[in-house]
């Protein structure tokens, strides 16, 4: 059992270093996207805004039916970007005629040839927001995808086979608590799957995979596995109050319902509902932290193990919540590379618990089989060890001579 699991975690760090291979190389990459020379391909939006090649632009949008014009003077054959999640309906027109079907890629991506080019963009929006239109160069175009995909495709590897070895520590110690942090981590490699457009290569835009409700039902599922997770691991029955765990439970689950309903809601409920779910789940992971840090303080096992996973989760949450204009790279990487950590983290964190409840057993059976007061064993123990050697020898057609020396007081 050791030098399988020995070997599992030799297979995860080999992953874990791919996956940081990988995110410098995007980062490389993204940057050298950003100042490849211009081509002098350009695009004039409502006379005032202009978006060059290698540039985004932000675009506010209402919710429903949306038309976007653009004057563009394409120098080189240039790729037109926008997001595919909570848009569908796309319909894109270059100088009166429809443009083919966007190319493979994990936004809403369409050739522009070069030449003037009067560009129509329709689309239907679930939501009022801004959007990114951005016009890259086929180069850097190409390059951005490669790397992003190198990395996301690293992340998920990563996350199901952590999800695989930990599923199987569980069932080693009959623990369903493992079991739930093998589907956080499976549902966690779904929805940043979803979130950045990976499933788009294989379905084509599937509206579907693309809607803000689809990603709000796998955070329910990835929220409340993550707690179940942890409340088993830190024993949250036996170090909380009764009325405490309870509620931490039932905001779990609140959470979960909000994401499984969210796709069947009016638009109007499900919008508020979204928000709701999403502060819900802000204080529930500053208020397991809480939780973490107290028993770490109380020395509970594994705690402070815990504590450093969530201290990276919410420091990447800052750039994709908060601080989203400060980076592009940690706006869309940071939540992605501190859940790569955290799952590394919370996998090491299984594995001591399974070595501490191991250790706990042995010391039990020690108690039991052995005498309180001389180094020998007791009758239990002297009973299970002759059994041992019985059914040894009867496996092999052995024999078994028994000498014992009887003392008296």
């Amino acid at each position: 059992m050791a030098h399988q699991e020995s070997s599992v975690f030799k297979q995860c760090w080999r992953l874990g270093i791919g996956l940081l291979v990988g995110t410098v190389y995007v980062c490389v990459n993204t940057v050298f996207a950003q100042i490849l020379p211009s081509e002098g391909s350009v695009c004039q939006v409502n006379e005032s805004r202009i978006v060059e090649v290698s540039q985004e632009l932000s675009l506010s949008i209402v919710r429903g039916s949306n038309t976007l014009y653009f004057e563009c003077n394409i120098q080189k054959t240039s790729i037109l970007t926008l997001p595919a999640i909570g848009v569908h309906s796309i319909i894109v027109q270059t100088n009166g005629i429809p443009t083919p079907s966007s190319i493979p890629s994990n936004k809403s991506s369409y050739v522009l040839l070069p030449g003037e080019q009067r560009v129509s963009i329709a689309l239907i929006a679930e939501q009022a927001r801004n959007i990114k239109i951005q016009l890259s160069s086929l180069r850097a175009f190409h390059s951005v995808s490669m790397s992003h995909n190198t990395v996301m495709s690293l992340y998920i590897g990563l996350c199901l086979s952590l999800a695989l070895y930990v599923g199987l520590l569980g069932r080693g110690i009959k623990n369903t608590g493992f079991y739930a942090y093998s589907v956080y981590l499976v549902s966690l490699a779904m929805f940043f799957g979803v979130q950045e457009g990976i499933f788009n290569y294989y379905f084509d835009n599937l509206r579907l995979l693309n809607a803000i409700a689809t990603q709000s039902f796998i955070a329910g599922i990835v929220v409340f596995f993550a707690t179940q997770f942890i409340s088993r691991l830190l024993d949250f029955k036996l170090l909380l109050n009764s009325s405490l765990h309870k509620t931490i439970m039932g905001v779990a689950i609140g959470i979960l319902l909000s994401g499984i309903s969210i796709p069947i809601l009016p638009q109007d409920l499900s919008g508020f509902v979204g928000q709701t779910m999403g502060w819900a789940t802000l204080l529930l992971v500053f208020t397991i932290f809480c939780i973490a840090g107290y028993a770490a303080i109380h020395r509970v096992h594994t705690a402070n193990i815990v504590v450093l996973a969530l201290s990276i989760v919410l420091f990447g949450m800052i750039f994709r919540i908060w601080l989203t204009d400060l980076s592009e790279f940690l706006n869309r990487y940071a939540l992605i590379i501190a859940t790569a950590i955290e799952s590394f983290i919370f996998a090491f964190a299984a594995s001591e618990k399974v070595r501490y409840l191991d250790k706990e057993k042995s010391k039990a059976y020690h108690s039991a089989t052995q005498d309180d007061l001389c180094p020998v064993m007791n009758r239990r123990g002297w009973m299970l060890a002759v059994k041992r050697k019985i059914e040894y020898y009867k496996k092999r057609n052995g024999i078994v001579v028994l000498q014992f020396v009887d003392l008296d007081d």
